[in-house]
């Protein structure tokens, strides 16, 4: 039925506009809020909702402007904390004077009913004490709603300060991982590449200062040959092994047969 009630909501605001009755105006603006609302297009819900909140307040219907706030505040409640915020300050006031206005009213009929003649002083009491007990009711209102607010900011500001700081906890973890892996590779490079680059470079000094023959670097090149290949070999088994380290490599896990490996 939503079609339905947001065409005759347009046609009640055209109604009203040619009446120049701005209360009608505003209440009709409202209801095609709600019912955008209610559809899910919150962008048209606002332009709505604040179309009759400004010619609710051209038209001194607080009743209407109440209803235009409390439209906004559902609409910015997710999406803008603080806004919201602001649009239940304003409505929680208004609130609060309406009930003063409509409670003053009904304790001065009851009242005026029964002690009209006999009980004019106490009438005036028993008004000033409502008065006050309105005050204090909606001052512990606003206090109940500050100190919820408060506990709500910190409570995110303390979840906040939870996640930045396990993923500062990670970032460390991670930076002390890529250290040790540093540390592997500079003494892996000292310790197992020096010995093989050092027979070469010898044997290539005693090539070139003549201390030895042809014959016998014959025999020794075989050597040097194996010890390059073997050289080789590790390198790339220890580029892959870098490489591993540094992306975080995850073994897989294969059973076999301890007799098939023999």
């Amino acid at each position: 039925m939503l079609d339905s009630a947001a065409k005759y909501s347009t046609e009640a605001i055209a109604l009203f506009t040619k009446l120049n009755h701005y209360s009608g105006v505003a209440e009709a603006h409202n209801n095609l809020g709600n019912i955008e609302l209610e559809r899910g297009n919150f962008i048209k819900a606002a332009e709505e909702f604040n179309i009759g909140l400004e010619t609710a307040i051209k038209a001194f219907d607080r009743f209407e402007e109440m209803n235009a706030l409390e439209g906004l505040f559902q609409l910015n409640q997710d999406s803008d904390p603080k806004k919201a915020f602001d649009y239940f300050k304003r409505f929680s006031e208004l609130k609060l004077q309406f009930r003063d206005k409509e409670d003053s009213m009904n304790a001065l009929q009851l009242e005026a009913a029964f002690f009209q003649e006999q009980k004019q002083n106490e009438i005036h009491s028993l008004e000033y004490e409502s008065k006050v007990k309105s005050l204090q009711l909606g001052q512990s209102n606003m206090r109940l709603i500050f100190i919820s607010l408060s506990l709500v900011i910190l409570l995110v500001l303390s979840i906040i300060i939870f996640v930045y700081w396990l993923q500062r906890k990670r970032l460390v973890h991670s930076l002390e991982d890529s250290l040790e892996v540093n540390q592997r590779i500079i003494s892996m490079i000292s310790h197992d590449f020096r010995g093989p680059l050092n027979n070469v470079k010898l044997t290539l000094e005693l090539l070139q200062s003549h201390d030895i023959n042809p014959a016998e670097f014959a025999i020794l090149s075989k050597d040097l040959y194996r010890q390059s290949a073997d050289l080789a070999l590790m390198f790339d088994s220890f580029v892959g092994w870098a490489i591993s380290q540094r992306n975080g490599y995850i073994p897989s896990r294969i059973p076999f047969k301890w007799s098939d490996v023999v």
